[in-house]
Protein backbone atom coordinates (compact mmCIF):
# COMPACT_ATOMS: atom_id res chain seq x y z
CA UNK A 1 0.00 0.00 0.00
CA UNK A 2 1.27 3.72 -0.88
CA UNK A 3 0.77 4.65 2.52
CA UNK A 4 3.55 2.41 3.49
CA UNK A 5 6.55 4.35 1.93
CA UNK A 6 6.03 7.05 4.67
CA UNK A 7 8.05 4.29 6.60
CA UNK A 8 10.81 3.69 4.58
CA UNK A 9 14.18 6.16 5.09
CA UNK A 10 16.07 8.33 2.56
CA UNK A 11 18.98 5.68 3.04
CA UNK A 12 16.54 2.46 2.19
CA UNK A 13 14.94 4.33 -0.47
CA UNK A 14 18.29 5.18 -1.88
CA UNK A 15 18.86 1.29 -1.80
CA UNK A 16 15.94 0.60 -3.94
CA UNK A 17 17.38 2.44 -6.83
CA UNK A 18 17.28 1.18 -10.25
CA UNK A 19 21.30 -0.38 -10.99
CA UNK A 20 22.04 2.03 -13.44
CA UNK A 21 20.71 5.71 -11.69
CA UNK A 22 22.77 8.56 -12.37
CA UNK A 23 21.90 10.93 -10.12
CA UNK A 24 23.43 11.30 -6.53
CA UNK A 25 21.60 10.38 -3.33
CA UNK A 26 21.04 13.64 -2.56
CA UNK A 27 18.76 14.46 -5.52
CA UNK A 28 17.23 11.07 -5.04
CA UNK A 29 15.95 11.29 -1.66
CA UNK A 30 14.65 14.90 -1.90
CA UNK A 31 12.80 13.89 -5.30
CA UNK A 32 11.26 11.13 -3.64
CA UNK A 33 10.44 13.54 -0.56
CA UNK A 34 8.55 15.33 -3.64
CA UNK A 35 6.55 12.27 -4.91
CA UNK A 36 5.81 11.01 -1.51
CA UNK A 37 4.33 14.60 -0.54
CA UNK A 38 2.48 14.31 -4.22
CA UNK A 39 0.84 10.97 -2.70
CA UNK A 40 -0.69 12.29 0.00
CA UNK A 41 -2.68 14.54 -2.48
CA UNK A 42 -3.19 11.94 -5.32
CA UNK A 43 -3.42 9.11 -4.07
CA UNK A 44 -2.85 7.14 -6.90
CA UNK A 45 -2.42 3.43 -7.17
CA UNK A 46 0.30 1.15 -6.76
CA UNK A 47 1.65 0.25 -10.18
CA UNK A 48 1.46 3.99 -11.34
CA UNK A 49 3.64 5.00 -7.93
CA UNK A 50 6.06 2.35 -9.43
CA UNK A 51 6.24 3.70 -12.56
CA UNK A 52 6.70 7.33 -11.69
CA UNK A 53 9.43 6.13 -9.71
CA UNK A 54 10.75 3.73 -12.62
CA UNK A 55 10.76 7.01 -14.74
CA UNK A 56 12.71 8.84 -12.44
CA UNK A 57 15.63 7.27 -11.37
CA UNK A 58 16.33 5.33 -15.05
CA UNK A 59 17.23 7.85 -17.47
CA UNK A 60 19.36 10.57 -18.12
CA UNK A 61 16.64 13.08 -18.27
CA UNK A 62 14.96 12.84 -15.37
CA UNK A 63 15.17 15.18 -12.37
CA UNK A 64 13.12 16.72 -9.78
CA UNK A 65 12.01 19.25 -12.04
CA UNK A 66 10.71 16.68 -14.31
CA UNK A 67 8.59 14.57 -11.64
CA UNK A 68 7.00 18.18 -10.29
CA UNK A 69 6.19 19.28 -13.42
CA UNK A 70 4.51 15.90 -14.77
CA UNK A 71 2.63 15.46 -11.36
CA UNK A 72 1.14 19.09 -12.13
CA UNK A 73 -0.02 18.44 -15.14
CA UNK A 74 -1.80 15.27 -13.76
CA UNK A 75 -3.60 17.59 -10.77
CA UNK A 76 -4.81 19.79 -13.54
CA UNK A 77 -6.58 17.26 -15.68
CA UNK A 78 -10.11 16.05 -14.56
CA UNK A 79 -9.79 13.23 -12.04
CA UNK A 80 -12.57 11.32 -12.85
CA UNK A 81 -12.55 10.22 -16.53
CA UNK A 82 -11.59 7.38 -18.76
CA UNK A 83 -13.77 4.85 -16.56
CA UNK A 84 -15.19 2.93 -19.20
CA UNK A 85 -18.09 0.87 -18.59
CA UNK A 86 -19.03 -2.66 -17.27
CA UNK A 87 -20.83 -5.17 -18.72
CA UNK A 88 -24.39 -6.37 -16.25
CA UNK A 89 -26.61 -9.42 -17.58
CA UNK A 90 -30.06 -8.42 -17.24
CA UNK A 91 -33.06 -10.86 -16.92
CA UNK A 92 -36.15 -9.83 -19.41
CA UNK A 93 -39.45 -11.41 -19.95
CA UNK A 94 -37.91 -13.38 -23.32
CA UNK A 95 -34.38 -13.70 -21.85
CA UNK A 96 -31.08 -12.68 -21.03
CA UNK A 97 -29.57 -9.58 -22.15
CA UNK A 98 -25.70 -7.73 -21.68
CA UNK A 99 -26.09 -4.27 -20.99
CA UNK A 100 -23.32 -2.21 -20.94
CA UNK A 101 -23.23 -0.07 -18.25
CA UNK A 102 -21.12 3.44 -17.68
CA UNK A 103 -19.15 3.52 -14.57
CA UNK A 104 -16.98 6.08 -12.88
CA UNK A 105 -14.10 5.85 -10.42
CA UNK A 106 -15.92 8.25 -7.83
CA UNK A 107 -18.46 6.25 -7.74
CA UNK A 108 -20.75 9.19 -8.37
CA UNK A 109 -22.86 7.78 -11.63
CA UNK A 110 -26.34 6.51 -10.68
CA UNK A 111 -28.31 5.29 -14.01
CA UNK A 112 -32.16 5.77 -14.10
CA UNK A 113 -33.63 3.50 -16.75
CA UNK A 114 -31.97 0.26 -14.74
CA UNK A 115 -30.94 0.96 -11.22
CA UNK A 116 -27.56 -0.26 -9.31
CA UNK A 117 -28.02 -3.77 -8.80
CA UNK A 118 -31.29 -4.40 -10.67
CA UNK A 119 -31.13 -7.75 -12.37
CA UNK A 120 -35.05 -7.47 -13.72
CA UNK A 121 -36.14 -5.48 -16.16
CA UNK A 122 -40.25 -6.63 -16.69
CA UNK A 123 -41.12 -3.59 -18.64
CA UNK A 124 -38.34 -3.90 -21.83
CA UNK A 125 -40.96 -6.22 -23.23
CA UNK A 126 -44.02 -3.58 -23.08
CA UNK A 127 -41.87 -0.65 -24.30
CA UNK A 128 -41.12 -2.66 -27.14
CA UNK A 129 -44.54 -3.60 -27.65
CA UNK A 130 -45.49 0.23 -27.41
CA UNK A 131 -43.18 1.13 -29.79
CA UNK A 132 -44.23 -1.39 -32.48
CA UNK A 133 -48.21 -0.12 -31.71
CA UNK A 134 -46.57 3.33 -32.48
CA UNK A 135 -46.09 1.93 -36.12
CA UNK A 136 -42.17 1.73 -35.29
CA UNK A 137 -40.55 -1.04 -37.27
CA UNK A 138 -38.31 -3.89 -36.06
CA UNK A 139 -34.98 -2.20 -37.29
CA UNK A 140 -35.94 1.20 -35.58
CA UNK A 141 -37.04 -0.32 -32.70
CA UNK A 142 -33.60 -2.02 -32.88
CA UNK A 143 -32.09 0.95 -33.23
CA UNK A 144 -33.72 2.99 -30.69
CA UNK A 145 -33.25 0.64 -27.83
CA UNK A 146 -29.46 0.78 -28.46
CA UNK A 147 -29.22 4.37 -28.64
CA UNK A 148 -31.20 4.48 -24.81
CA UNK A 149 -29.90 1.42 -23.32
CA UNK A 150 -26.30 0.65 -24.61
CA UNK A 151 -27.31 -2.89 -26.26
CA UNK A 152 -28.26 -4.73 -29.41
CA UNK A 153 -31.41 -6.49 -29.76
CA UNK A 154 -31.89 -8.82 -32.10
CA UNK A 155 -34.67 -8.32 -34.65
CA UNK A 156 -35.72 -11.99 -33.74
CA UNK A 157 -36.15 -11.18 -29.97
CA UNK A 158 -38.10 -8.09 -31.42
CA UNK A 159 -39.89 -10.41 -33.59
CA UNK A 160 -40.87 -13.18 -30.65
CA UNK A 161 -41.92 -10.56 -28.37
CA UNK A 162 -44.32 -8.89 -30.71
CA UNK A 163 -45.28 -12.19 -31.52
CA UNK A 164 -46.46 -13.35 -28.29
CA UNK A 165 -48.70 -10.13 -27.64
CA UNK A 166 -50.61 -11.17 -30.82
CA UNK A 167 -51.83 -14.73 -28.79
CA UNK A 168 -53.00 -12.51 -25.60
CA UNK A 169 -54.60 -9.93 -28.18
CA UNK A 170 -56.48 -12.93 -30.10
CA UNK A 171 -57.45 -14.21 -26.66
CA UNK A 172 -59.17 -11.01 -25.89
CA UNK A 173 -61.06 -10.55 -29.16
CA UNK A 174 -62.40 -14.13 -28.50
CA UNK A 175 -62.94 -13.86 -24.67
CA UNK A 176 -66.85 -15.34 -23.96
CA UNK A 177 -68.85 -12.18 -23.02
CA UNK A 178 -72.30 -11.46 -21.19
CA UNK A 179 -75.69 -12.62 -22.45
CA UNK A 180 -77.13 -8.90 -21.91
CA UNK A 181 -75.99 -5.63 -22.43
CA UNK A 182 -78.31 -2.62 -21.64
CA UNK A 183 -76.48 -0.21 -23.92
CA UNK A 184 -73.89 -1.15 -27.36
CA UNK A 185 -72.66 1.53 -29.15
CA UNK A 186 -71.47 0.52 -32.64
CA UNK A 187 -69.64 2.41 -34.90
CA UNK A 188 -66.33 2.20 -37.14
CA UNK A 189 -63.42 4.96 -37.01
CA UNK A 190 -60.76 5.31 -39.89
CA UNK A 191 -56.88 4.69 -39.07
CA UNK A 192 -53.74 4.42 -40.85
CA UNK A 193 -52.11 0.83 -40.58
CA UNK A 194 -48.76 -0.59 -41.30
CA UNK A 195 -48.99 -3.92 -43.12
CA UNK A 196 -46.09 -5.56 -45.15
CA UNK A 197 -43.97 -2.58 -45.49
CA UNK A 198 -46.98 0.07 -46.79
CA UNK A 199 -49.60 2.23 -44.76
CA UNK A 200 -53.14 1.91 -45.94
CA UNK A 201 -56.11 3.76 -44.16
CA UNK A 202 -58.68 0.85 -42.77
CA UNK A 203 -61.58 1.03 -40.95
CA UNK A 204 -61.64 -0.18 -37.55
CA UNK A 205 -65.30 -1.17 -36.41
CA UNK A 206 -65.66 -0.91 -32.66
CA UNK A 207 -68.48 -2.13 -30.12
CA UNK A 208 -68.53 -0.61 -26.63
CA UNK A 209 -71.08 -1.72 -24.32
CA UNK A 210 -72.40 0.29 -21.01
CA UNK A 211 -72.37 -2.36 -18.13
CA UNK A 212 -75.38 -1.59 -15.87
CA UNK A 213 -72.61 -0.37 -13.02
CA UNK A 214 -72.03 2.23 -16.06
CA UNK A 215 -68.40 0.87 -17.29
CA UNK A 216 -67.75 0.64 -20.52
CA UNK A 217 -66.41 -2.25 -21.94
CA UNK A 218 -64.84 -2.92 -25.41
CA UNK A 219 -66.51 -6.18 -26.60
CA UNK A 220 -64.14 -6.31 -29.86
CA UNK A 221 -61.87 -4.51 -32.60
CA UNK A 222 -62.55 -5.78 -36.23
CA UNK A 223 -60.44 -4.35 -39.13
CA UNK A 224 -61.98 -3.86 -42.40
CA UNK A 225 -60.97 -1.83 -45.31
CA UNK A 226 -64.53 -0.37 -46.26
CA UNK A 227 -67.63 -0.01 -43.42
CA UNK A 228 -70.86 -2.02 -44.47
CA UNK A 229 -74.02 -3.52 -43.39
CA UNK A 230 -72.90 -6.71 -44.12
CA UNK A 231 -69.31 -6.59 -42.10
CA UNK A 232 -71.44 -5.56 -39.12
CA UNK A 233 -73.67 -8.94 -39.97
CA UNK A 234 -70.47 -10.66 -39.39
CA UNK A 235 -70.06 -8.42 -36.31
CA UNK A 236 -73.55 -9.14 -34.51
CA UNK A 237 -72.77 -13.15 -35.83
CA UNK A 238 -69.31 -12.74 -33.94
CA UNK A 239 -71.26 -11.54 -30.84
CA UNK A 240 -73.74 -14.01 -30.68
CA UNK A 241 -71.39 -16.90 -30.98
CA UNK A 242 -69.22 -15.50 -28.08
CA UNK A 243 -72.13 -15.32 -25.54
CA UNK A 244 -74.65 -12.32 -26.31
CA UNK A 245 -78.04 -13.20 -26.23
CA UNK A 246 -79.69 -9.94 -26.27
CA UNK A 247 -79.20 -6.34 -26.83
CA UNK A 248 -81.43 -3.62 -25.02
CA UNK A 249 -80.65 -0.25 -27.02
CA UNK A 250 -78.13 -0.52 -30.36
CA UNK A 251 -76.86 2.91 -30.97
CA UNK A 252 -75.08 3.50 -34.36
CA UNK A 253 -75.17 5.85 -36.92
CA UNK A 254 -76.88 5.96 -40.03
CA UNK A 255 -75.34 3.73 -42.63
CA UNK A 256 -77.93 2.23 -45.10
CA UNK A 257 -78.87 -1.28 -43.77
CA UNK A 258 -77.19 -1.46 -40.42
CA UNK A 259 -80.96 -1.38 -38.21
CA UNK A 260 -82.07 -4.45 -40.50
CA UNK A 261 -78.66 -6.39 -39.53
CA UNK A 262 -79.33 -5.91 -36.20
CA UNK A 263 -82.80 -6.66 -36.01
CA UNK A 264 -81.53 -10.19 -38.11
CA UNK A 265 -79.34 -10.67 -35.17
CA UNK A 266 -81.35 -9.47 -32.49
CA UNK A 267 -84.56 -9.05 -33.06
CA UNK A 268 -85.85 -7.41 -29.96
CA UNK A 269 -83.13 -4.34 -29.75
CA UNK A 270 -84.13 -1.24 -29.95
CA UNK A 271 -81.80 0.80 -32.41
CA UNK A 272 -81.26 4.49 -31.73
CA UNK A 273 -79.31 6.71 -33.67
CA UNK A 274 -76.43 8.63 -32.55
CA UNK A 275 -76.95 12.49 -31.31
CA UNK A 276 -73.40 13.02 -32.78
CA UNK A 277 -74.52 11.80 -36.22
CA UNK A 278 -78.08 13.26 -35.76
CA UNK A 279 -76.49 17.02 -34.60
CA UNK A 280 -74.26 16.76 -37.92
CA UNK A 281 -76.95 16.00 -40.40
CA UNK A 282 -79.15 18.75 -38.93
CA UNK A 283 -75.99 21.23 -39.10
CA UNK A 284 -75.47 20.29 -42.99
CA UNK A 285 -78.71 22.31 -44.13
CA UNK A 286 -77.46 25.58 -41.86
CA UNK A 287 -74.00 27.78 -43.14
CA UNK A 288 -70.83 27.61 -41.39
CA UNK A 289 -71.43 30.73 -39.21
CA UNK A 290 -74.30 29.50 -37.66
CA UNK A 291 -73.35 25.92 -37.23
CA UNK A 292 -72.73 26.93 -33.74
CA UNK A 293 -75.65 28.39 -32.72
CA UNK A 294 -77.83 25.68 -34.45
CA UNK A 295 -75.68 23.32 -31.92
CA UNK A 296 -76.93 25.05 -29.12
CA UNK A 297 -80.52 25.52 -29.85
CA UNK A 298 -80.44 21.52 -31.00
CA UNK A 299 -78.59 20.76 -27.53
CA UNK A 300 -81.90 21.52 -25.52
CA UNK A 301 -83.76 18.93 -27.87
CA UNK A 302 -81.32 16.04 -27.13
CA UNK A 303 -80.47 16.35 -23.68
CA UNK A 304 -84.68 16.80 -22.29
CA UNK A 305 -85.38 14.22 -19.45
CA UNK A 306 -88.21 12.74 -21.31
CA UNK A 307 -90.00 12.76 -24.81
CA UNK A 308 -92.13 15.58 -23.77
CA UNK A 309 -89.65 18.01 -22.47
CA UNK A 310 -88.37 17.17 -25.95
CA UNK A 311 -91.03 17.99 -28.07
CA UNK A 312 -91.53 21.19 -26.02
CA UNK A 313 -87.98 22.10 -27.22
CA UNK A 314 -88.42 21.10 -30.79
CA UNK A 315 -91.50 23.71 -30.91
CA UNK A 316 -89.55 26.67 -29.08
CA UNK A 317 -87.01 25.89 -32.03
CA UNK A 318 -89.30 25.62 -34.87
CA UNK A 319 -90.51 29.40 -33.78
CA UNK A 320 -87.26 30.60 -33.66
CA UNK A 321 -85.83 32.45 -36.64
CA UNK A 322 -83.18 29.62 -36.79
CA UNK A 323 -86.21 27.53 -37.91
CA UNK A 324 -87.29 29.91 -40.38
CA UNK A 325 -83.32 30.41 -41.98
CA UNK A 326 -83.04 26.65 -42.10
CA UNK A 327 -86.63 25.15 -42.48
CA UNK A 328 -85.27 21.82 -43.48
CA UNK A 329 -83.31 20.89 -39.81
CA UNK A 330 -86.62 20.98 -37.73
CA UNK A 331 -88.00 17.99 -39.99
CA UNK A 332 -84.61 16.18 -39.95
Amino acid sequence: QWMDWRKFSSSSLWSMRAPDCRISEDSFSKAMRAVLAWIVVMEPSWPELMASMKVCASGPRSSPRMIRRGLKRRQTQPPNRRNGRSQKTVTTDSGKVVLDIPRDRNGTFDPLLIAKYQRRFPEFDRKIVSMYARGMTTREIQGHIEEIYGFEASPSLISAITDAVMDEVTAWQNRPLEPCYPVVFMDAIRVNIRSDGAVSNKAVSVALAILPDGTRDVLGLWFQANEGAKFWAKVLNDLRNRGVQDILIAVVDGLKGFPQAIEAAFPQTQVQTCIVHLLRHSMSFASYRDREAVAAALKAVYTAVDAEAAEAALADFEDSDLARQYPAIAPS
